[in-house]
């Protein structure tokens, strides 16, 4: 061996064992381990944490709650105390207090834990950063590797433990929701069987499309209603709003009904809001706001078309000059490329499939809204669109006209067979749907991946071919 070799080799040696030193000191007499597994979980009653995050959490009869008697998410609190019996070390990383601060269990950055079971202290103990294996935890002087316990399960600010969920009652008991807005509107839903519709329709306007999904968003939007806070105390009716003009809605199911009440009036995208089963005042942000402040016309279905796609024989799809038809002599035939105004790109390979995926996702194109009257003149003629022609010669036909920018919306004006109203639509949904040859191209399915075959369409159920020819338009606009 080398001079120069053996130096080095030296030299690695006394590095190592000054990292290890390091990184693993060796206990100080009598605190060679830490062990919290004599602790059962459903025996504690309170956790108090101090430091970088101040909490206390009390277990009652009526589950977890902060001290001020705020609700707590149930299922992070049994989280933390099933950690408890885990934190079980030997593996001592330091004792050195220069590194507390790096470990991050110094009284600046660490969180202290005190745990009790009633009035009798079980365990303490402050969480630091994580490690590999592990939460840094000082005990007694000593900083341990707590396998398989982490700081986020301790390190929580209160507004964090918060249970925020409203409402428990699942959407399948569900069967009413009664609504009364600030403005006069009042209505109600129903399940009917699988559907949602109007307790009484005459408020809609002749030739109304009422779409049941859009309904059930509505009961789904209150079931899944999550507070923005919860306020410690109540500012009061003046404050809140809620002395004032409200929007109510009533939930009524295999259970007693709840009621979730709103003020009218919000302020920086919120509003204060009172629920059945809650001694406290609500927050609720805009996207849940939103989500519930819905009239009877907000429940329009936004779908442009209906056909059947698995009984075309013909596709025409036309955008300025630019003309490309496909056709088959029945369903069942294969489709062919019958003309095309643009040439054919470099190394093209048609793939028949393709124009079956194309009308799958014409036939559940959805608008963005109901275009306001008038705003599509009978005079104007469609710059881009979509035919399709069944074996009987009965043609249905997707237009798109100009583009539509108003009150922050932008899109693309558009009209299909489904009703003689006028549509937006994304502008990205005319660019995918009137995609030219290229958009054509084959491309070979996954290892063990399905072709997709119209004619098997037909003999499934309806709300079965209906979401799977959505997943395909999903798919298709996708691309």
């Amino acid at each position: 061996m080398s001079k120069s070799t053996l130096i080095a080799a030296v030299a690695f040696v006394v590095l190592l064992g000054t990292a290890l030193v390091t990184l693993r000191e060796k206990p100080e007499r009598g605190i060679t381990r830490v062990s919290f597994r004599d602790i059962t979980p459903t025996g504690v009653t309170r956790v108090v944490a101090t430091g970088k995050n101040d909490y206390e959490l009390r277990r009652t009869d009526d589950g977890w709650k902060l001290a001020d008697g705020r609700p707590v998410n149930g299922t992070a609190a049994d989280r933390l105390v099933e950690a408890l019996p885990r934190i079980e070390s030997s593996a001592v990383v330091t004792q050195n207090t220069s590194r507390f601060a790096e470990l991050e269990v110094d009284d600046e950055n660490g969180t202290a834990i005190a745990v009790f079971e009633g009035q009798t202290p079980r365990a303490e103990f402050v969480v630091g950063k994580d490690g590999r294996a592990g939460a840094h935890v000082l005990v007694d002087g000593a900083v341990y590797t707590a396998r398989g316990v982490y700081q986020s399960l301790f390190r929580r600010s209160e507004d964090a433990w918060l249970e925020k969920k409203i409402f428990e009652m699942p959407f399948d008991t569900l069967s009413r929701v009664d609504v009364s807005l600030a403005d006069g509107t009042t209505y109600a839903l129903i399940r009917q069987e699988d559907d949602w519709v109007l307790a009484d329709d005459s408020v809609l306007p002749e030739g109304f499309r009422f779409d049941s999904e859009v309904a059930a968003q509505l009961g789904r939007a209150l079931i899944d209603a999550r507070a923005k806070d919860v306020l410690a105390s109540d500012p009061g009716p003046t404050a809140t709003g809620l002395g004032g003009a409200v929007d109510r809605f009533v939930m009524k199911g295999d259970a007693e009904a709840v009621e979730l009440t709103i003020a009218a009036r919000n302020g920086d995208d919120e509003a204060y809001a009172r629920a059945s089963g809650w001694d406290y005042v609500l927050v609720l942000p805009d996207h849940v706001l939103r989500g519930l402040r819905k009239t009877p016309l907000d429940f329009r279905d936004l779908t442009l078309m209906d056909f059947d796609p698995s009984k075309m024989t013909r596709v025409r799809i036309y955008e300025g000059s630019r003309e490309l038809v496909f056709s088959r002599a029945s369903p069942s035939d294969t489709w062919m490329i019958e003309s095309a105004t643009e040439e054919e790109p470099e190394e093209f390979a048609f793939d028949p499939k393709k124009v079956d995926e194309r009308l799958a996702a014409v036939a559940y194109s959805r608008a963005s809204m109901q275009a306001p009257n008038g705003t599509v003149a009978e005079s104007e003629g469609p710059v881009a669109g979509i035919t399709a022609t069944d074996a009987d010669g009965n043609e249905v036909a997707l237009a798109f006209f100009g583009e539509f920018d108003r009150d922050g919306v932008q899109g693309i004006l558009a009209r299909g067979n489904a009703d003689d109203q006028s549509y937006v639509v994304p502008a990205f949904a005319r660019t995918n749907l009137t995609g030219g040859l290229a958009t054509f191209t084959g491309t070979a399915a996954p290892a063990g991946q399905p072709q997709f075959d119209p004619a098997q369409l037909q003999n499934l159920p309806p709300e079965v071919r209906q979401q799977l020819l959505r997943q395909m338009q999903a798919q298709q606009l996708q691309r």
